[in-house]
Parts: structure tokens; C-alpha cells; sequence
């Protein structure tokens, strides 16, 4: 293969071939098939909460009403992902985690997902009360 010289050189057909066979299996990415690195843009929904104070409402009703405040809270985590990553989250990592060789010191390489579970979807609802 010549030296590269200009940016058309990169049109060079075995500049072509010898990228394709580098990125089919590249030591960078330490053996693992190119083909199951995938885009992994998202959009999360990753946390939301909404508060209301009821205890005004309910003095209109009650005169003596012993709470200043009554908060009622609903908030929720990972609602909602978009993403066209194939895998259960596009967030999940092992860093440090231990792979499954026989040899437990081995690491798992960053950013793959190997055992790892998505974040999980929760909602919760609170009531707070202030005197």
C-alpha cells in the first residue's frame, strides 16, 4: 500500500480492505467482534417528581386543622428510554465487574454488558407532614 499523501487517498481501494479487516476485529476493542458494537445514543427520563401542598384545601373545609403543611409527592425513576441500542440499557457497564473465566481476576473490559441489569423502573408515592 502507497503512502497516504492527500485526503483522497483514502478513496484507495486497498486502504478500503484494510480498514474493513481491522475494524472486523481490532485489538483495540481486545478481540471482540466489531459487529456487536452498536450506536448507543439515548434519551432518558431519568428522574421526575411532583409535590402539592393539600393542607390549604383542606382548611377551607376545617377550621382547626393542626398541619401547616400536608405535601403529597409522586415521583418516579427511569421512566421512559428511547434508544435504538439493542441491549436492555444502554448505560449498563461492568467496569471492574469479574467475567466468567476461570480466573476471577480477570476484568471485564469497560462498556461491555456482561451481568449487568438494566436501571429499574419505580415509582413512589410520599405524604409529609408539617406542623
Amino acid at each position: 500500500m502507497d503512502t497516504l499523501t492527500a485526503a483522497g487517498d483514502f478513496d484507495d481501494p486497498e486502504y478500503t480492505e484494510a480498514v474493513e479487516d481491522f475494524v472486523k476485529y481490532d485489538a483495540v476493542t481486545r478481540g471482540v467482534f466489531s459487529g456487536l458494537i452498536e450506536d448507543a445514543d439515548y434519551f432518558k427520563i431519568r428522574e421526575v417528581s411532583v409535590s402539592y401542598n393539600v393542607a390549604p384545601v383542606i382548611r377551607r373545609f376545617l377550621v382547626h386543622f393542626p398541619f401547616r403543611r400536608i405535601d403529597l409527592t409522586v415521583s418516579g425513576s427511569n421512566l421512559f428510554t428511547r434508544t435504538p441500542y439493542s441491549g436492555p440499557d444502554p448505560e449498563v457497564s461492568a467496569p471492574g465487574a469479574i467475567s466468567n473465566t476461570d480466573d476471577p481476576t480477570v476484568p471485564v473490559t469497560i462498556a461491555q454488558d456482561f451481568m449487568t441489569l438494566q436501571h429499574p423502573k419505580t415509582v413512589m408515592f410520599s405524604i409529609q407532614f408539617g406542623l
